[in-house]
């Protein structure tokens, strides 16, 4: 884990998604405490699917590991590339983006150019995906 610096009367702070290039997000410790606190109160079932871990880039079948990966997910490094790129070898060959811009779409496309992407950014996104599934 790396440490960050803040301007101010902070206690020290920890780098989150920080890369070697660059180092520059960072969540104060009673934040990451507060987010511990909030999910120890939420039930998480085990999926009926596997999930795949941003921060490990492996396969979750436990609600109790996504909790715990989900605080995870907040100081440690994003696995992206490796992510997707099990999600493919496990046969997955369509990928739904959902939200403003196709930064991702455009990611996954790099990384294997012949898998399906959608991107949903409207309303009027989803007829469209929904006809591309009729």
């Amino acid at each position: 884990m790396q440490k960050g610096h803040l301007k101010g009367n902070f206690p020290e702070a920890i780098c989150s998604g920080c890369t070697e290039e660059s180092p520059d997000y960072l969540v104060l410790p009673q934040r990451l405490e507060r987010m511990k606190e909030v999910l120890r109160d939420i039930e998480v079932k085990d999926p009926d699917y596997p999930i795949i871990s941003n921060v490990t880039a492996s396969e979750v079948r436990s609600g109790k590991e996504e909790v715990s990966l989900l605080i995870e997910q907040i100081y440690k490094p994003v696995r992206w590339t490796q992510s997707i790129k099990r999600m493919i070898d496990n046969g997955v060959n369509t990928f739904i983006e959902i939200g403003p811009g196709k930064v991702l779409s455009g990611l996954i496309r790099k990384i294997k150019r012949d898998v399906r992407v959608f991107n949903v950014e409207k309303v009027e996104d989803i007829d469209k995906l929904a006809n591309a599934f009729a």
